[in-house]
Formats: C-alpha cells, sequence, structure tokens
C-alpha cells in the first residue's frame, strides 16, 4: 500500500540520517580536538606542579620535567631515527620543541635550564616545569598526529564491518536497539580523546604503542557498533 511504502521510505531515510550522524560524531570530535589538546597541557602542567608541591618526584623542582623532556626527546630518538617516516617525525618535533625555545627568548625570559632547585624562587620554578612540560607537549603531540593515519584506518575498517553487520541484521530480520546505538555512540568521542589525552597527561616516558594500538581498536570496535545498531524507527 501506498502507507506503508512510506513508513518504508521515512525509516530508511532516518536509518540514513543516523548513519550520517555516527560518522559526522567522527569529525565533530577532530573539530573539538584543538580544545582536548590545550586542556591536555594545562593538565599535564598541572601534574607536575601538584608533583613538586607534594614532592611526589625523585629529582626536585623544575629538574624533573626537564629530565622527563630529555628522556622522551631520547626515546624518540632511539625508536623511531631508522625509518624515514620516523626521521620525518623526529625533524617536525625538533621544529615544534624550537618554537617553545624561540617564544621563551621573545619574551625575554631568562634561560633557567643550568639552574638548581635550590637557586630559584617558586614562581621560577613553576615557570621553568611549565615550559620543559610544554616542550614535552609538543614532541607527544608530534608523534599523536603522525598515528591519525591508523585511526583512519581501523575508523574505516569499523565502519566496513558496521555496515556489513547492519544488512545482515536488517535482512535478518533481528531486533533492533535503541540502548545499544545510543551506547556506542556517545563513545565516540572518547575513543579519539582519551588516548591522546593520556599519552600527553602521563607523566614518565611512555611507548606511544601502548597507548594508540589499543586506542585505535578500540575506535574500530566502537565505530562498528555504532554503525551496525542503526535503527530504522525510534
Amino acid at each position: 500500500s501506498v502507507m506503508s511504502k512510506n513508513r518504508h521510505v521515512d525509516a530508511r531515510d532516518k536509518s540514513a540520517k543516523q548513519s550520517r550522524g555516527a560518522i559526522g560524531e567522527v569529525f565533530h570530535s577532530l573539530a573539538t580536538l584543538p580544545f582536548v589538546l590545550f586542556l591536555s597541557l594545562l593538565i599535564s602542567i598541572g601534574i607536575e606542579w601538584v608533583g613538586i608541591a607534594m614532592d611526589f618526584w625523585d629529582i626536585p623542582g623544575h629538574l624533573h620535567a626537564k629530565a622527563m623532556m630529555v628522556n622522551e626527546a631520547r626515546f624518540l630518538s632511539d625508536s623511531f631515527s631508522e625509518s624515514a617516516f620516523g626521521r620525518k617525525l623526529l625533524s617536525t618535533a625538533v621544529i615544534s620543541v624550537e618554537w617553545v625555545d624561540n617564544a621563551n627568548s621573545w619574551l625575554g625570559f631568562t634561560d633557567l635550564s643550568a639552574a638548581s632547585a635550590e637557586e630559584l624562587a617558586w614562581y621560577e620554578i613553576a615557570y621553568a616545569s611549565a615550559f620543559y612540560i610544554t616542550k614535552v607537549f609538543l614532541l607527544r603531540l608530534v608523534v599523536a598526529l603522525f598515528n591519525v593515519p591508523l585511526f583512519a584506518i581501523m575508523g574505516l575498517i569499523g565502519i566496513v564491518f558496521g555496515l556489513i553487520a547492519r544488512d545482515l541484521r536488517r535482512f535478518g530480520a533481528a531486533t533492533e536497539h535503541k540502548k545499544r546505538f545510543l551506547l556506542y555512540f556517545r563513545l565516540i568521542k572518547p575513543a579519539i580523546w582519551l588516548s591522546i589525552v593520556v599519552y600527553i597527561c602521563w607523566p614518565d616516558v611512555i611507548n606511544p604503542m601502548f597507548v594508540f594500538v589499543p586506542a585505535a581498536f578500540f575506535f574500530m570496535y566502537v565505530l562498528e557498533n555504532s554503525i551496525k545498531n542503526f535503527q530504522k524507527s525510534f
């Protein structure tokens, strides 16, 4: 009948809108990423300051942040200098760190790299630690950006698997679950953001693959199930 046909068309349109909404959620997450990155930087500096104030670190004052920056740069050099891709990553990381040095010189701040914690006032320690943590942030940001293709590939796989599973579910007349769709849909942003925040804010040297590889698989799983559970009607 005409009414049945119209309901079928309306249901198909709603399903298409939901599909676009899930993929649009991915792009919306990427659009809000600058805010997440800035927040991650503030959290990293805050963790460092709390560690200094509470005497959590083995090395006193700003020297913990300095040692962290040196160790991070050494780890990246040892891990990524073998391939052309790794050398490009290192070159980008060096340029980003030089921006911080140039900004520090342009603002006229004193170089505190050679000073000990005992020689500095508390505000100088706070500034020096924030200075080094900003360098660590930029080094890790470069690594995170170079892992975007990994998320793109896993996301594409998730979309393809999700579309296949969705069609199989529809052809098999399986039960649709609104709550399941909403659950996975709401996990799309955390699947993108969480790994970046954890990696950038981690207060010690960490292999990025330990963070981004599991996160990329989780992103694929979330995206696949979001698309698989799109409903024809709510």
